[in-house]
């Protein structure tokens, strides 16, 4: 009786150490897919999707646009000042060789 109550003991003494070594083995488990999932989801909210990268390539472009047409204005700008300025020229030159009369 002793010797089977001895051996119970034992069992006992096994199966807690077996339920602990298994409850921490699921903690451990537990731990690691919140880790995870945790990545997961800070993954998710980092990355860029794809129409948001369509959005930005747009939002560039635009830019782009308006800056090619404000240098494209500014050189005829610059070239509509430069034939004002030499129109004057040109005239005195045509007279010049047209009529022949000099311009001072």
């Amino acid at each position: 009786m002793t010797l089977e109550l001895t051996e119970l003991i034992e069992e006992e003494k096994k199966a807690e150490k077996a339920l602990e070594e298994a409850k921490k083995k699921a903690d451990e488990i537990l731990e690691d897919a919140k880790r995870r999932a945790m990545e997961i989801v800070e993954k998710a909210q980092k990355e860029v999707s794809f129409q948001d990268l369509i959005e930005e390539r747009i939002r560039e472009i635009g830019e782009k646009k308006k800056m090619i047409l404000k240098q494209f204005e500014d050189e005829c700008e610059k070239l509509s000042k430069k034939a004002d300025k030499n129109l004057s020229k040109v005239a005195d030159f045509i007279l010049e060789k047209v009529l022949g009369v000099e311009h001072e």
